[in-house]
């Protein structure tokens, strides 16, 4: 009985001169708005502390600071690589970029140079998966493999010139070092998403299709791969009902729908963005945080109102719970999602997140039940330390 009324004496002096608790469901942070002249961009790409806009011309965002990105540098597109159509970060340092006439890299350890690398005309999309990438050109009707063993000089390993009942094929995402997810549009049948097994390069192999549902019309704008799980977002022909569908990829040849996860009204979601979050986009109302649950399926975490002046969204990079979003007014950073450690909200971790967690467990409040099991018990201590430490 003593030992209860010292805790709850205790529990009392901390409640009273403590943070308040938010149960980290913490509100959206919109941290600056910092306008570069580098538009039109198609791309936002992210390596370390440095943001690449990309586009008709590119530029390099120092981002250290969220309160006050830098412009590093901004410049015209070497003509070797003409105008951008497509971009992806590869590890911890590069960024490729596919162009009008060829294929371009950005070193991180010099984030001021474009450097053309591979000379290959009307590169649309392009993909990286394992020591392999695949591209398409619309120009040759080609889908192209490159060997990616030297990330420095990719090189050309094989060129598939597409059949006749194709008339054209864009790779979206890719897995497993083999697999390769791409909208396809055929003669005969409309376009659909079919996952390809490109473990021999010449010979692309066509182990399943993922079809529209049958009440629906319109076609696959977008995916992406996490894991085993596939999120595909479909447009239904009228720019109005955008969902994501979200398969399970277990067996290539027979995805699985898991969920048809449909965003908040007056988000559409054309374009999302998957890290340890998934973003569902809209270019002009906003856009949502969704957590992904341990089937892979999507939760509404949080939703992000940009209101309808007309400066909606034209593409987005997501690093961790923070999205660096560019608008025709100007790059926005926000900073929000889950991070179960920032119990007081402050969007960083300090003494104070430690005394919010130790409020909470006092008096049994679910904010402290870290591992989500139902109850408070030491564990919770220990995946509190575990996420502290990890950090947001």
């Amino acid at each position: 009985m003593q030992q209860f009324t010292l805790k709850a004496i205790l529990g009392v002096f901390v409640a009273l001169s403590g943070p308040e608790i938010n149960a980290n469901d913490c509100p959206v942070k919109h941290m600056s708005t910092t306008v570069f002249d580098v538009s039109p961009a198609s791309e936002l790409e992210l390596v370390g502390d440095v943001l690449y806009i990309l586009g008709s011309k590119y530029a390099t965002i120092d981002i250290s600071n969220l309160n006050d990105p830098k412009l590093i540098q901004a410049s015209l597109n070497p003509s070797e690589i003409g105008l951008i159509a497509d971009a992806v970060v590869a590890g911890e340092r590069w960024v490729y970029v596919a162009g009008t006439a060829g294929l371009g890299l950005l070193d991180g350890h010099d984030p001021e140079n474009l450097q053309p690398v591979v000379a290959y005309s009307g590169l649309n999309s392009f993909v990286i998966n394992g020591n392999r990438a695949y591209g398409v050109s619309d120009t040759t009707s080609s889908f192209v493999t490159f060997d990616m063993q030297d990330p420095a000089l990719p090189q050309v390993l094989w060129k598939y010139s597409l059949p006749s009942t194709i008339y054209a094929i864009a790779p979206m995402a890719a897995f497993d070092s083999r697999y390769v997810l791409a909208k396809v549009l055929a003669t005969s049948y409309g376009i659909n998403l079919d996952a390809y097994d490109l473990i021999e390069p010449s010979n692309p192999v066509i182990l399943s299709t993922v079809k529209l549902p049958t009440t629906w019309i319109g076609q696959v704008m977008m995916a992406s791969v996490v894991g085993r799980t596939a999120y595909c977002v479909y447009d239904d022909g009228y720019a109005n009902v955008r969902p994501v569908l979200v398969y399970d990829m277990g067996d290539v040849s027979k995805p699985k729908l898991i969920q048809e996860y449909s965003p908040p009204s007056t988000v559409s979601g054309l374009y999302f963005g998957v890290s340890k979050d998934i973003l569902v986009q809209d270019l002009v109302n906003g856009y949502v945080f969704c957590t992904i649950n341990a089937d892979g399926s999507l939760k509404t975490k949080a939703k992000v109102t940009l209101g309808t002046n007309g400066n909606g969204l034209s593409t987005f990079a997501v690093r961790g719970d923070t999205v660096f979003a560019l608008r025709k007014d100007g790059l926005r950073i926000y900073v929000g999602g889950e991070c179960s450690a920032d119990l007081d909200c402050s969007y960083g971790l300090d003494i104070n997140d430690f005394i919010a967690f130790h409020t909470a467990f006092v008096f049994y409040d679910s904010a402290a039940d870290c591992d989500e099991d139902g109850t408070l018990t030491i564990d919770d201590f220990v995946c509190f330390q575990t996420a502290f430490s990890a950090g947001c």
